[in-house]
């Protein structure tokens, strides 16, 4: 009896020092791919810590700074007076949007030489937040065409077309939108909705055709003008989400805590919330993707299924919302499959089939053919 317990002992330990061997190992690869977020002021004042910690760091890209060999890149990133090398070496091209003072995170990890070197590289372009013409560290900032009131036309497209490889997502679709109202843009899958939002957000070239958005033809002009909100959250599960705004707050030029946390309480949310984004719910986490796509203040807001996976009371607090920031003088477009939702708030059904707006409406009522 005694030597079966004995057995049944060794056995019991030697099974939870495998379990704590197995939980030691996930737990220092899960701290291995962590990655954390730093200034380049934080980062030069971290000393030796710096160099065994993957980290991210934003900020400007300085013009002229540029050296590309092939998918390898080397330029500089600033933030106010402070520089930062940066080594690029992933194995995709930089997005388009890396350009001469583009905002850029890069991530990685902080050689010894001096230099970061990231694995990978996000951009964006630059911000109405960066300091203006005639302000230290201003670049002359490109020239808008058209100034435009609230009831303007704030976007037109004509014949536009784009195409995936045979198939044609949209086909000649030409239409203008007037500012200061909220559209709610339908239809079945597959009937053009995502693309049409993604093509007026300069996500997607279009095959063919004029786009036209606050009187600029050259997207990049006025792209910090326009919020867009993904149907994926695009937001980094180990932050906290005011860790995510700080980050795009980065991008944006935007230092000022207090308009973090006013666009996380408006949407419902609690800015000292120290819990990481990958243990919200879905629904928290889609309301805290709308807070950053409204952080900066964005003249258009573009919006894909902004109510997928919310309970019914958050998302008729979304859509009121929505509705005070269209009373603001904002124009939002609003790609959903709950159109009832936007009745009474909506000022327009725009009802897309087959790649082509099919009809436009002030009511919900769903056009015969769009069945």
């Amino acid at each position: 009896m005694a030597s079966e317990t004995s057995k049944y002992l060794k056995f019991g330990a030697v099974t939870v020092l495998i379990l704590l061997s197995l939980g030691y190992l996930a737990y220092t690869g899960v701290e291995d791919s962590k990655s954390y977020y730093v200034t380049i002021k934080e980062l030069q004042s971290m000393g030796d810590s710096a160099y065994t910690k993957r980290l991210r760091v934003a900020g400007n890209v300085v013009p002229g700074s540029i050296r590309r060999s092939g998918t390898h890149v080397d330029f500089v990133l600033k933030e106010q007076d402070l520089t930062l090398p940066v080594s690029y070496n992933g194995t995709e091209a930089p997005p388009d949007t890396f350009k001469d003072d583009s905002q850029a995170l890069a991530d990685g990890s902080f050689g010894r030489d001096g230099v970061f070197h990231a694995k990978q590289l996000q951009a964006k372009c630059a911000s109405k937040y960066a300091p203006q013409p005639g302000q230290p560290g201003a670049t002359p900032a490109p020239r808008v065409t058209n100034a435009l009131t609230d009831t303007s036309i704030v976007v037109s497209v004509t014949n536009l077309i784009k195409q995936f490889g045979r198939f044609a997502a949209l086909r000649g679709v030409t239409a203008e939108f007037a500012g200061g109202k909220l559209y709610a843009i339908l239809g079945d899958n597959g009937a053009g909705k995502t693309t049409l939002l993604r093509t007026l957000a300069g996500l997607a070239q279009p095959t063919s055709g004029q786009i036209s958005v606050l009187g600029a033809t050259n997207f990049h002009d006025v792209c910090h003008r326009v919020g867009y909100m993904a149907h994926p959250s695009l937001l980094y599960d180990e932050m906290s989400g005011m860790e995510n705004l700080a980050y795009f707050s980065q991008l944006y030029g935007i230092r000022d805590r207090s308009r973090r946390e006013e666009a996380i309480r408006a949407v419902g949310l609690d800015p000292d919330l120290s819990r990481p984004v990958g243990q919200y719910s879905q629904g928290m986490r889609q309301r805290m993707s709308l807070a950053r796509a409204l952080l900066h203040d964005p003249k258009i807001l573009l919006l894909d299924e902004p109510f997928s996976n919310v309970d019914v009371h958050s998302a008729a607090g979304m859509v009121r919302l929505l509705a005070r920031t269209r009373d603001q003088g904002k124009t939002v477009f609003v790609v959903t499959h709950q159109a009832s939702l936007l009745e009474g708030f909506a000022d327009e059904f725009v009802w897309m089939r087959a790649g082509q707006i099919v009809a436009r409406a002030r009511d919900f009522s769903p056009p015969r053919e769009a069945h």
